[in-house]
């Protein structure tokens, strides 16, 4: 188990089944508003880290593809075993996945990835996809490696097709977009989770700004 990292009055929620306590506000590295300032950016990660965030979120691209650089010049700062981090690949072929995870790890300076998403379910069938193309047996291997600690899935599916996944695999959470705007279009992914132990992350909350931009619309 890890040590928990804490602030006063931060909240946490065990993920799933993992036994992992995660900060029910994650930090996600999509959206620095100066990619190419690592410097900024890694101030602003240890500004949420010092706040009790302890669930960074990132992947290739993001960010002029400097995010996973960005988290990583941050982690210097941390202390060990006090932070969780996602990341991502979308790759179908299997060797393209495990390179895509090692520049990762490398980029990160970490020896394993806490939460390694197959990324970027938009399709029914995708799924199917990344197994034959063999990104889904890499996963689970580098899993069985050490170098991963759980192989969860980001999707943008429909809730009913999320949840359908959730049942048939063994993965062991899932990261949606949930949020004032959406949310009834992912409900049934939500009450599968639930149900199934998974746990859930949820990306664009805020529908991606738009609703603090247009407030007075949500009041």
């Amino acid at each position: 188990m890890h040590e928990q990292h804490t602030a006063a009055h931060m909240l946490y929620k065990t993920y799933g089944k993992t036994g992992k306590n995660v900060s029910v506000i994650g930090f996600g590295g999509m959206r620095f508003p100066s990619p190419q300032d690592i410097d900024a950016n890694a101030d602003l990660l240890l500004h949420a880290y010092n706040k009790g965030i302890n669930y960074f979120d990132t992947a290739p691209y993001y960010c002029d593809d400097r995010s996973e650089e960005s988290l990583g010049a941050a982690i210097k700062h941390f202390k060990p075993g006090t932070f969780y981090v996602s990341t991502k690949c979308s790759e179908a072929d299997g060797r393209v996945l495990r390179e895509s995870l090692e520049s990762s790890l490398k980029r990160l300076g970490l020896s394993k990835i806490h939460f390694f998403h197959i990324w970027c379910l938009v399709r029914p069938g995708e799924w199917e996809e990344r197994v034959k193309g063999g990104a889904v047996a890499a996963a689970f291997k580098a899993k069985e490696e050490g170098l991963v600690d759980h192989v969860v899935v980001s999707s943008h599916l429909q809730g009913d097709h999320i949840r359908d996944l959730l049942r048939r695999e063994p993965i062991e959470g899932v990261t949606l977009g949930y949020c004032a705007i959406n949310f009834t279009y992912r409900q049934a992914a939500v009450d599968a989770a639930a149900e199934l132990g998974r746990g859930i992350a949820t990306m664009n909350p805020l529908g991606g700004g738009i609703i603090p931009r247009e407030s007075h619309r949500f009041e």
